[in-house]
């Protein structure tokens, strides 16, 4: 069984894992196997459900398009042991599926074609997200040790560098050669994007942009956008003493520098951006307190945002395929949350239980 464990390892995981992706959660590259097999699940939707915090119930589920239900918990229905604590974000890569765990302190690896166990990357703390950085190698971003990336070897699943980053960063996405990253702030604030070259993995530059980025999308020119999310200061007592405002932040791409910035408010925080099929449309919303889903086309010159849906969004997102949103409610950590599945213009298709927490979507 050991040596079975290996083989599939460096077969299913250094071979997928040198797949290209864009900061996307799917890779649009064809698979790796070498006879088609269908996908134990697929047409439709992976939901990240983080569980309660320090309970190790993270769930993963998937929303079938073609059945219209939720199928709970997959990665225990086929590996018979529980994911871990608190389900951050999944990426898959190629063949690979990987499932970032905040508090567990690690990202499991499965094989998309049937969902079984290959591999663990440990070593990490407080993970968020992982990208595809190069041959054999992927970038962990995490909240441990001040904020640091790390570099991981995709054959022997070990760390083998670290590097320096702002504070608490969060997603990062490939652009013209470069891996951005978002330095999200962790528990406090930061207002930098740290880039760097994965030929190297040396940091090239930081950018200044507004308070806490969080997340990227890119338009239909080509250019590269982050939604800061603002900064909410409180005082000992936990009282609003001040706030600074979310934004939408326009990236020069070639020198490294802000194009433009546009204010969506002072008082209201989203924390993801997702962008249409065709790129022209970027929808905004999700993270505690913010009220809705938003639609802004990006080539506008002022933020003439239209909600399209009214409800207190955990997180959602947006098919790359044909614009379908799913909205993920989160009412409360101690049980099932809900998925809102809605057209373009957000009405409403359906509605269905999912497992507690539930903070982002992976189409597949």
């Amino acid at each position: 069984m050991k040596n079975y464990r290996q083989l599939l390892r460096f077969f299913a995981i250094a071979g997928a894992l040198t797949i290209t992706f864009t900061g996307c959660n799917k890779d649009e590259d064809e698979p790796l196997n070498p006879t088609p097999v269908e996908p134990l699940y697929s047409g439709g939707a992976f939901i990240c459900n983080e569980g309660a915090f320090m309970q190790g119930n993270a769930t993963l589920d998937f929303f079938s398009y073609t059945t219209k239900a939720v199928i709970s918990n997959v990665f225990q229905t086929t590996n018979q042991r529980p994911l871990g604590d608190v389900l951050q974000s999944m990426t898959i890569l190629g063949d690979t599926g990987c499932m970032v765990l905040n508090n567990s302190n690690k990202v499991e690896l499965v094989n998309m074609i049937d969902m079984k166990e290959i591999g663990v990357i440990e070593n990490v703390s407080g993970p968020r997200y992982i990208i595809r950085a190069g041959k054999d190698k992927a970038y962990v971003s995490q909240w441990g040790d001040d904020g640091k990336i790390k570099v991981i070897d995709t054959k022997s699943l070990n760390v083998i560098k670290t590097l320096e980053a702002g504070a608490g960063p969060e997603q990062m996405i490939r652009y013209n050669g470069m891996i951005y990253v978002a330095n999200g702030g962790g528990w406090g604030a930061d207002s930098t994007i740290t880039v760097i070259n994965p030929s190297n993995d040396v940091v090239v530059g930081t950018i200044e942009v507004g308070y806490n980025p969080k997340s990227f999308a890119i338009d239909a020119s080509g250019s590269l956008w982050v939604l800061c999310y603002g900064h909410v200061i409180y005082d000992p007592n936990w009282n609003i003493v001040g706030e600074k405002p979310s934004m939408l932040v326009k990236l020069n791409g070639t020198s490294l520098g802000v194009e433009k910035e546009v204010i969506i408010s002072t008082t209201q925080h989203p924390a993801m951006l997702a962008a249409s099929p065709d790129k022209n449309t970027f929808y905004y919303g999700g993270g505690f307190g913010f009220q809705g889903i938003w639609a802004w086309n990006n080539q506008s010159s002022t933020l003439d945002a239209a909600m399209v849906s009214d409800l207190f969004y955990y997180g959602f997102g947006v098919d790359p395929k044909d614009g379908k949103i799913l909205g993920l409610e989160a009412p409360s950590f101690t049980e099932g949350g809900k998925l809102h599945l809605m057209d373009h213009n957000g009405s409403l298709q359906g509605t269905y239980t999912t497992g507690i927490g539930p903070n982002s979507v992976v189409f597949y």
